[in-house]
């Protein structure tokens, strides 16, 4: 013969408190009042309609109700569909660890080493460019060549170049006449060294003028080998700059750069032969 107790354990929560009601002399309303539940509220819970309700609030309703009636609220909230009970298994947690590939590995290994390039080799070879001689000019561009000779400036509308280019000079007389004798070879060609360099502090400042049609570096040297200009011009610019001559000039990207010295215009394309010109103008 099964006994109270063992009955209400076969029951549902709802039927148990229901029942545990009922035992109680309680009514609805009388348990509505008490849970500030409403009596909709009172009889979806005895009828197990806790999916209505929302699990997580009827959870909190049941145990209250429960309470009330000096029931096992931990036990009923146990019983409720949807609650996770304390013998359900442990979720297991696997740690995967995947290696990288061998040949990931080397992809990065060649990105690193062309950064390396990029960022040290470069700038390294372009400063030897700029500031070396000849042999780096060389080196760094295959097929560039030095040029050792003045370069011919094209002649103007206004008269010839050479009468532009070197002034004419006077006639010595007296005791000039005699030193300028004394000076020169026993075949009359050469001048002394230092009427050359005489020659040469004395001569009037060359002007130069640049027009960029693209990017360009341009680096000025004069007689002295002192550098006067050092800059990166941008296209649509243009830059005008006064040396003693006999004047060096490495051009870089000339072919989009036009050179006028003392008014006459210069053409570099053939002083060139890769993106860089490197002249001198007397």
């Amino acid at each position: 013969m099964e006994t109270a107790g063992s009955t209400m354990e076969n029951q549902s929560v709802g039927a148990r408190l229901s029942q545990a009601r009922q035992a109680a002399g309680m009514s609805v309303s009388d348990v509505s009042h008490r849970i500030k539940l409403t009596a909709k509220q009172i009889d979806i819970l005895e009828h197990d309609g806790f999916d209505e309700l929302g699990l997580v609030f009827s959870r909190g309703f049941v145990r209250n109700y429960a309470r009330l009636l000096g029931l096992d609220a931990n036990a009923l909230v146990q019983e409720m569909p949807g609650t996770v009970r304390s013998k359900s298994g442990a979720i297991s947690i696997h740690d995967e660890h995947i290696p990288l590939t061998t040949g990931l590995s080397r992809y990065w290994l060649i990105i690193g080493a062309v950064a390396i390039a990029l960022f040290i080799v470069v700038p390294l070879a372009i400063y030897h460019w700029l500031s070396g001689d000849d042999t780096h000019l060389k080196g760094i561009l295959p097929g560039a060549q030095a040029v050792s000779k003045p370069v011919a400036v094209k002649p103007s509308a206004t008269g010839p170049v050479a009468s532009a280019l070197t002034p004419a000079a006077p006639q010595p007389s007296g005791a000039d006449a005699a030193t300028t004798s004394q000076a020169t070879s026993p075949t009359g060609d050469a001048p002394a060294p230092a009427r050359a360099a005489s020659a040469t502090a004395n001569a009037a400042p060359a002007q130069l003028s640049f027009q960029f049609a693209q990017d360009s570096w341009v680096e000025v040297r004069d007689a002295s080998h002192h550098v006067v200009l050092s800059h990166l011009y941008h296209a649509g610019e243009t830059a005008a700059i006064a040396a003693a001559p006999p004047v060096s000039l490495i051009i870089g990207n000339a072919a989009n750069v036009k050179l006028s010295y003392n008014g006459h215009s210069v053409d570099i394309t053939p002083h060139a032969p890769a993106t860089a010109a490197k002249l001198t103008l007397p």
